[in-house]
């Protein structure tokens, strides 16, 4: 009842639409025309073949969630990341320009790396969104959940659950929403201020978004630096309580239903703090520490998914099952790799990647001798050809 779809290493076309039977035909099909990945729909169809989806009969889709590593934050891209122009040969890291500085050319071609540090940042990300949304506030059931690493940057979540497959796109934006805190209104969630002048919060062990409030906010005024209480608004007066008391502030936000703790000493400095300004703390809170995923593909309820346990086109290694028990001690750039012996390549340019424990590179216009994994990795990044 799925449908099917292949990408080619010699053609830019996807092949799409397809009906398999079953398991048989699967391999048979990638035997003999050797794609370079594999798809399947999320969505189950009465007839999968159908060219287009009017004609398709849908009855049905799992759960779907993308968590990749070009969507978070991380520090490591400034590093391993290269873009090139392609008229001046200028060259820089991090993210890449609109227009080249060197020579305002807008061709400018970009190298999208991997490292342990991005890969174990999805990884973190996906195990919030798993334990802390679907188990712990939906209440799925683990047995129908798996996670896929995607065999590139990120990971995928199948929820294959009957009591979610009919859910529409609307109720699976729902969903969106309440992962990424999008319309969490604070004061429904028990921040107000009483007639008497004092600020009350949730507590940090009550259900749902009123305890991760609690929790985000205690997470947000330990880590938050000047320049992120300033870019949210608050004055400098403000800014100094923060950073001068925030192991005082957290340990009561922690441990207490009132956000200004007590009345004397340091808490009548602490009363300085309107609601405006814990409300500003709230909302920038959510924005750090919400669930991150790639919204579009939970809401589609036609989306093709790369197929578990393929390969992945664009590194070489597996794209992997795994149950939530395997995802802790699962080491993507280890555990992933499926080709063996050597094999030479000729590289142009290339930064350091470290694969089964060994570091390779960098490299830059020269010919070298390495595993096979590593070959065809550098070879699937476009920066290397097989000699």
């Amino acid at each position: 009842m799925r449908e099917w779809g292949f990408l080619f290493f010699d053609n830019t076309n996807f092949l799409r639409h397809i009906t398999l039977k079953d398991t048989h035909q699967l391999l048979d099909f990638c035997k003999r025309l050797g794609p370079s990945d594999c798809y399947h729909s999320a969505a189950y169809y009465m007839n999968p073949a159908a060219p287009d989806m009017s004609g398709k009969n849908w009855a049905g889709c799992d759960l779907i969630f993308d968590v990749d590593a070009d969507h978070l934050d991380t520090p490591c891209k400034k590093e391993h990341d290269i873009w090139i122009c392609s008229k001046c040969n200028a060259e820089g890291k991090g993210g890449q320009p609109t227009i080249c500085p060197k020579c305002g050319g807008k061709d400018i071609s970009k190298i999208t790396w991997i490292c342990n540090n991005c890969l174990d940042t999805a990884k973190k990300e996906i195990i919030k969104v798993l334990d802390e949304f679907l188990i712990a506030d939906l209440n799925l059931n683990a047995e129908n959940i798996f996670i896929v690493f995607s065999g590139h940057r990120g990971y995928h979540i199948h929820v294959e659950d009957e009591k979610i497959k009919k859910l529409d796109a609307n109720a699976r934006r729902e969903i969106i929403d309440y992962i990424t805190g999008n319309g969490v209104d604070p004061a429904y969630q028990g921040l107000i201020q009483l007639p008497g002048g004092v600020i009350v919060g949730p507590k940090s062990d009550d259900y749902g978004w009123r305890g991760r409030i609690n929790r985000y906010v205690t997470r947000f005024i330990k880590e938050a630096g000047e320049g992120v209480l300033t870019e949210i608004g608050l004055s400098k007066p403000k800014r100094k309580l923060i950073l001068e008391n925030r192991e005082f502030i957290a340990e009561n936000l922690s441990s207490t239903k009132k956000f200004i703790p007590g009345v004397n000493g340091i808490s009548w400095d602490l009363a300085k703090l309107k609601l405006t300004d814990w409300l500003k703390i709230v909302e920038a809170a959510i924005k750090l520490y919400a669930g991150k995923i790639d919204e579009p593909v939970t809401a589609d309820i036609h989306r093709l998914i790369r197929l578990p346990n393929s390969l992945n086109g664009k590194t070489g290694f597996k794209t992997k099952l795994l149950r939530r028990d395997e995802l802790d001690d699962f080491n993507p750039l280890n555990d992933t790799q499926v080709f063996e012996g050597y094999v030479k390549v000729k590289i142009k340019r290339s930064p350091r990647i470290v694969i089964g424990d060994i570091s390779y590179g960098p490299f830059y216009d020269e010919e070298v001798e390495l595993p096979m994994s590593v070959g065809v990795f550098l070879a699937c990044k476009n920066v290397a050809d097989i000699v």
